[in-house]
């Protein structure tokens, strides 16, 4: 809402003003909105910090550094939210009960980060002789420490020097973020064609795959960026260059600021969105751990698209002689991660020996005798691969001790373990 001449505000702990007087609905919508919306830029962007750090198959690679190092900054938006959007607080000048505009600068660190990360993705696709030559994964994290140092550097000049002079490093500032604002259009456009096109000319595969997918969040990213970026970055030109343009109350019902910090719970949201494999590990990471029902429903999602699996299950629905409490713990909760049947580990997209009978084939002794040959040939012979149209058969017995049972299968010369 536009600045008001009303001073009268409800005083908040430590003696900071709230942002709104409560006088009405709509200052209860601003005050709630505030609220929920801190949480939910720390709920979405916190976990993508946790996963990223908790996974080293994605700290290892160079474009996740990049969404590690703005995923902790929209964090500490979220944060910070709790109390730029809570209390009466005016960053700029004049400052009202403000942090020296370091709360409000954190979204700078971003700014500065998917420009450096719109370079990466270009030279790791365009130039890979180049790109794994020298932008190896000290530089990258040594690129994203500087983003930080830089805008906190700025900061402190800022605090420091005279007011008339703070004001002209103010309007450097902006001359410079409009050339970095360019800098992006240009490569935004330039990574498009690259995507669309120059991409499409190499062979299907998994690095291709990997370099759409890199470059599409990057995009996103980026765009929604400068589109919630733009009304602020043009209200603030209006500004220093005429001295009109809007002026809000505070932080809570500046609209444009507002905008901005969207993109802290926007931007882990694309990540998200577009990356499989840290989605992937920010179930097995976080949401699994907090709500064990939210992963075995992913994992349920997943395993119902493999082919092979539904095979298995399918033949052990229709087997009579597995009873229904096998059957129950088989698909218990939907589906299990992996299952052991007909001697093998069954799941994830993957059928594959028992790792233990593997280790005692691979560890056994070179034979010296018949029976430790005839020992040794029953072990490697354990893992034939059994014929699914063909009928097995099934030999018990049990006693006053214990109970034991082989599944057997004719494979032409005599009957087989299976």
């Amino acid at each position: 809402m536009p600045s008001s001449n009303s001073t009268d505000s409800v005083t908040g702990g430590g003696g900071v003003p709230l942002s709104v007087n409560f006088d009405s609905p709509e200052d209860y919508l601003v005050f709630i909105f505030q609220i929920v919306f801190a949480t939910t830029v720390v709920l979405v962007a916190g976990p993508v910090v946790v996963t990223i750090l908790a996974t080293r198959s994605l700290r290892l690679q160079n474009r996740f550094l990049f969404m590690l190092n703005t995923s902790v900054c929209d964090t500490l938006v979220g944060f910070s939210v709790y109390y730029l959007g809570l209390f009466d607080v005016q960053e700029g000048y004049p400052s009202r009960n403000g942090t020296y505009n370091i709360l409000s600068s954190l979204l700078g660190v971003n700014i500065l980060t998917f420009m450096f990360a719109q370079f990466d993705r270009y030279l790791a696709v365009c130039h890979p002789y180049v790109y794994g030559r020298f932008v190896t994964r000290q530089f990258v994290i040594g690129v994203n420490v500087y983003c930080w140092v830089y805008i906190f550097a700025y900061l402190v000049v800022r605090n420091l020097i005279p007011l008339s002079s703070a004001m002209q490093v103010y309007v450097i500032s902006i001359v410079l973020f409009q050339l970095v604002v360019i800098t992006k259009v240009v490569m935004t456009i330039k990574l498009y064609v690259v995507a669309r096109f120059q991409l499409a000319r190499d062979p299907p595969g998994a690095e291709r795959e990997s370099k759409k997918e890199s470059l599409r969040i990057i995009i996103f990213v980026v765009i929604i960026f400068l589109v919630l970026w733009c009304p602020s970055f043009i209200n603030i030109i209006i500004r220093l260059l005429t001295g009109g343009g809007l002026t809000f109350r505070n932080q809570a019902t500046n609209l444009f600021a507002i905008m901005a910090r969207f993109n802290a719970v926007c931007t882990p949201s694309v990540y998200i969105w577009g990356s499989p494999a840290l989605r992937e590990a920010l179930v097995r990471t976080v949401w699994g751990r907090v709500c064990p029902r939210c992963r075995r429903r992913e994992l349920l999602e997943e395993q119902k698209q493999d082919p092979t699996l539904q095979a298995v299950y399918k033949q052990v629905l229709q087997e009579e002689d597995v009873d229904s409490a096998a059957q129950g713990y088989f698909l218990q909760d939907g589906l299990l991660a992996t299952v052991t049947y007909l001697g093998k580990v069954v799941g994830q997209g993957q059928v594959r020996p028992v790792r233990a009978k593997v280790l005692a084939v691979d560890q056994f002794p070179v034979p010296t005798t018949k029976k430790e040959l005839s020992r040794f040939l029953g072990m490697v012979g354990y893992y034939p691969a059994p014929q699914m149209d063909q009928p097995f058969s099934l030999y018990a017995d049990a006693s006053k001790v214990g109970a034991g049972a082989v599944l057997m299968q004719d494979n032409g010369s005599g009957l087989t373990a299976r």
